[in-house]
């Protein structure tokens, strides 16, 4: 059968840009930088300012209210949480460097669409959006620019008139549709318990790029020089890691497996007790890992700069035959082993079928910021110029 695309354009809109380096995700401060420590080191070994035992810190932080913003509650619906990747894990997986090239031929790049259609949608936020997360088909939130916050309801997007902070926000995760974390610059962190957002204070200094969980009581939030911080239900603790460069994204695939990537080819660990650096079994490369996912310990992806894209099976890490080579990817996210999605500048994007990636033109020139996934039928993407894309399958 042959596959039809659907594009809805909506009337040009102005945008206001705020971009203070070449890499649109982030402040100059966190641009292209290097894994470093104390001592100056690579990044493999222990940041001689962290000693220790790797762990949590004793200090903890008041997680009260700061501040407050009353705003409409969402329906959850009662739904339970989509963990987006935050799979059951019966143990750890082996992270050794060990690798496997994909052998495949190179046919050259191939355009992929998917049964279904992708039809453009205006946000209502006149900022880009650079985080995205989701509960069901109906009940969706995602976080931008300037503290912009707009929810889905199954039937539109409804941006926030007054929100809470006025910081760039770069991450949403929650295990509901009432218990909801977004981060952001300058230490910057919201909470949204149904009702409305508060602003909590958090042991952290400097931007925070990524926020990931798998419960209510397990949150990980991940950003500048080596910095992670956990909630635990009752407040927010800092662990000590074994490197001082910057973290871009974090994924918590169960208690006892959560993997973060950054800066300089970083790539760290945390198995229940301690964080540990992963070799990424590619020689060299200094180059930032800007995502990473994950659905179970042998199900592990990473993406970056220059098209790197490599899969983790449990045993070796091995790159699958990439149809955009040289692409910058930073956005991953999948709602099953052989239904993974992937999206960088320029428009980007890619989906795994299980078998191999394949490009999907979906229309849009800009960045991708934030997908997510009700699933397989049921796709979003969000970016600049009031975008949301959306996927609809029979």
């Amino acid at each position: 059968m042959q596959r039809q695309w659907t594009v809805a354009l909506l009337a040009a809109a102005s945008v206001a840009w705020v971009l203070g380096c070449s890499d649109p995700e982030r402040t100059a401060s966190t641009t292209d930088a290097k894994v470093s420590d104390a001592a100056g080191a690579d990044g493999t070994a222990a940041d001689a300012a962290q000693d220790g035992a790797p762990g949590t810190d004793a200090a903890k932080a008041d997680a009260g209210p700061v501040d407050t913003a009353a705003q409409p509650s969402p329906d959850s619906g009662g739904a339970d949480a989509n963990d987006g990747g935050a799979g059951d894990s019966s143990g750890t997986a082996d992270v050794g460097a060990e690798t496997s090239a994909d052998t495949s031929t190179d046919t050259g790049p191939q355009t992929s669409n998917p049964n279904g259609t992708w039809n453009l949608e205006s946000s209502g936020v006149t900022y880009t959006l650079h985080g995205l997360w989701g509960w069901d088909k109906s009940h969706l939130v995602a976080v931008g620019e300037q503290g912009a916050v707009a929810w889905y309801d199954g039937a539109g997007w409804h941006p926030e008139a007054k929100p809470v902070t006025f910081q760039w926000l770069r991450s949403v995760w929650g295990p509901t549709a009432k218990d909801i974390w977004a981060v952001g610059e300058s230490a910057t962190v919201i909470h949204f318990d149904g009702s409305q957002w508060t602003k909590v204070t958090v042991p952290f200094d400097g931007a925070i790029q990524s926020v990931s969980g798998t419960a209510t009581d397990d949150v990980w939030a991940v950003g500048d020089a080596g910095q992670v911080i956990h909630w635990d239900g009752k407040a927010w603790t800092t662990n000590k890691t074994p490197t001082s460069g910057y973290f871009y994204s974090v994924a918590a695939v169960a208690k006892t497996d959560v993997w973060v990537s950054g800066g300089a080819g970083t790539l760290m660990h945390w198995d229940g007790k301690a964080w540990a650096m992963v070799p990424t079994g590619l020689a060299g490369l200094d180059d930032n890992i800007e995502g990473v996912w994950g659905i179970a310990p042998n199900d592990v992806w990473v993406v970056g700069k220059k098209g790197l894209i490599r899969h983790f099976d449990g045993k070796v890490w091995k790159d699958p035959e990439n149809p955009a080579k040289g692409a910058w990817l930073f956005r991953i996210f999948g709602v099953a082993s052989n239904d993974v999605w992937l999206a960088g500048n320029d428009g980007v994007v890619l989906h795994w079928n299980g078998a191999e990636l394949a490009k999907v033109d979906i229309g849009e020139l800009d960045a991708i910021r934030g997908i997510w996934g009700a699933s397989a039928k049921d796709i979003w993407m969000v970016g600049p110029n009031k975008t949301a894309w959306h996927y609809l399958a029979p």
